[in-house]
């Protein structure tokens, strides 16, 4: 997968500010506090959705496949958050005048096509352009990419997860793609949730994808997204956190187990993570909770 489009000038170079960059199969995360810098894109074949958090003020100027200048320049003077949708393939210029948070969504258009697949339908996808506007659903996927980079780095399971809804999103709101019709209270029947539900114990303690717990019903991830959730009031990603957060709860109990031990076993990539985690859903930290068994 080729590196951020976050490159300073032609210089292929590490970044010489602050930053994470996490890349999985099919897409690619990444977060900084952008400073005021040119950033070019060149050459990358994966869609790009940038979230810049108030107060981005950035020069965008398009070119075109012989990287000859356009005409075609944008600006966004700061006032708000905004989102700009970079098709595929397409070349640009971008001047930071201001320092800001970034958080930047890279997509495979085979990611999309298998992400969206309900919506597709076999058809190839061409997502076109957006510069600088206001989408307040895609706001809000960055803004929770966000306080995970701030933090750690975003598990398998949530970053599948993100990844699918915004490739769903960007299909039936900026193709014209039209779902098809699907009852919207439909839901697991119970052998199949009874399937996923024991495929998820089964896994508490390993790093496992959407489409891996999907594939075990033979679903689309999307699609059993919505089934799970009306079935069980929890996104998938928040199940596997409910439950190992309630494993947590029971191992805790036997003061012989460390606190490093539990989270390992629980799939949490380290201490921190497992602490911050646990403190976020319980509202105190595991050895407090431990103290006071």
């Amino acid at each position: 997968m080729a590196k951020p489009s976050i490159l300073l000038g032609d210089r292929d170079e590490p970044l010489p500010f602050p930053h994470r960059y996490k890349e999985f199969n099919g897409f690619a995360f990444f977060y900084a506090s952008q400073p005021r810098r040119l950033c070019v894109r060149r050459d990358d074949r994966r869609i790009q959705v940038s979230i810049s958090f108030n107060p981005s003020a950035v020069k965008l100027r398009l070119r075109d496949v012989t990287e000859r200048g356009n005409p075609n320049a944008q600006n966004h003077d700061g006032r708000g958050n905004n989102v700009s949708v970079i098709p595929s393939g397409q070349p640009y210029t971008a001047q930071w005048l201001r320092y800001a948070d970034l958080v930047n969504i890279y997509l495979e258009p085979s990611f999309v096509v298998r992400a969206a697949a309900d919506s597709v339908r076999g058809r190839v996808v061409n997502i076109p352009g957006r510069y600088f506007v206001r989408d307040r659903f895609i706001e809000m996927l960055g803004a929770s990419l966000r306080e995970e980079f701030r933090v750690g780095t975003p598990n398998l399971l949530y970053a599948e997860s993100i990844a699918t809804v915004l490739a769903v999103h960007l299909v039936r709101n900026y193709t014209g793609a039209a779902a098809s019709p699907r009852d919207l209270n439909a839901t697991l029947s119970p052998y199949w949730l009874r399937k996923a539900l024991d495929y998820i114990e089964d896994h508490l303690n390993a790093a496992f994808t959407l489409s891996d717990l999907a594939g075990e019903l033979r679903m689309s991830p999307h699609y059993f997204s919505e089934l799970f959730h009306n079935a069980t009031g929890y996104s998938p990603h928040r199940y596997v956190i409910h439950r190992r957060i309630e494993r947590a709860k029971q191992m805790l109990a036997d003061r012989q187990l460390k606190l490093g031990a539990i989270a390992s076993a629980l799939g949490f990539a380290t201490h921190s993570r497992f602490t911050e985690v646990f403190t976020r859903w319980v509202g105190t930290t595991p050895r407090e909770y431990r103290n006071c068994l």
